[in-house]
């Protein structure tokens, strides 16, 4: 009977203190606790999944404006450039060598016009923030590689615009409206520019290279930065 009794009182006093109550607010802080610790972890370094792949975190994109001015701009670019170096191919004094030589400088002063317009659209609309997770050397080389980017993408038309005022030539818009030349023919000065424009040239193509890596490298690793300049909004 006395040991009917003990079993009796601990059992009541073990019931107490396991009360269905209690036992579901511990339950639920756990959850609670678990679940902020989950998204907090998330929003810094991304999730694993199975394959280990970090799944992008929630990041923003460019504008459609700018998305469809960078890859309108890029292809124009990569054209422009094989076609100055086609013009190394023709003779010069040749019959197509002068209406090649200005469809080319027509060409760089239109491209110019719209980088500035892509730059005047950059600085009126800053760019989505790179995801938390990217180390800051990453940032660094990304900012350091745009503004490079940048120098080449206006160096190269305004140097070729300026080689061009320093030669008795000029510029002949499309071959139908002449830009007269506003500097003396001057064959040191024009030189020196024609040198810079296709020294920029080959430092834009291999910077081109370097971007096209990087950009190739954070698409397999899904960290949302490909994402935001992507024409998909997959």
């Amino acid at each position: 009977m006395f040991l009917q009794d003990a079993y009796a009182l601990d059992s009541g006093d073990f019931a107490a203190r396991r009360s269905p109550g209690c036992e579901t607010a511990g339950v639920r802080r756990s959850f609670d606790a678990a679940r902020q610790e989950f998204f907090q972890g998330e929003a810094r370094v991304g999730v694993r999944g199975m394959s280990g792949n970090v799944r992008a975190p929630a990041v923003g994109r460019y504008t459609t404006v700018a998305i469809v001015l960078h890859w309108l701009i890029a292809l124009a670019l990569l054209a422009q450039i094989a076609f100055g170096w086609f013009l190394e191919t023709v003779p010069r004094g040749g019959p197509l060598r002068g209406f090649y030589v200005n469809l080319h400088k027509s060409t760089g002063l239109t491209l110019a016009l719209l980088i500035v317009v892509r730059l005047g659209w950059r600085m009126a609309n800053s760019p989505p923030r790179l995801p938390p997770s990217m180390p800051a050397w990453e940032r660094l080389a990304a900012q350091s590689s745009h503004v490079a980017l940048y120098v080449c993408m206006l160096g190269m038309p305004l140097s070729g615009y300026i080689a061009s005022n320093f030669s008795k030539y000029g510029v002949k818009f499309f071959n139908s409206l002449t830009l007269p030349p506003w500097g003396p023919d001057d064959a040191l000065i024009y030189s020196i520019f024609n040198a810079t424009h296709v020294f920029l040239s080959y430092a834009f193509v291999a910077l081109i290279v370097l971007h096209v890596l990087a950009a190739l490298r954070h698409a397999m690793r899904k960290d949302g930065v490909f994402s935001r300049m992507s024409l998909s909004r997959r």
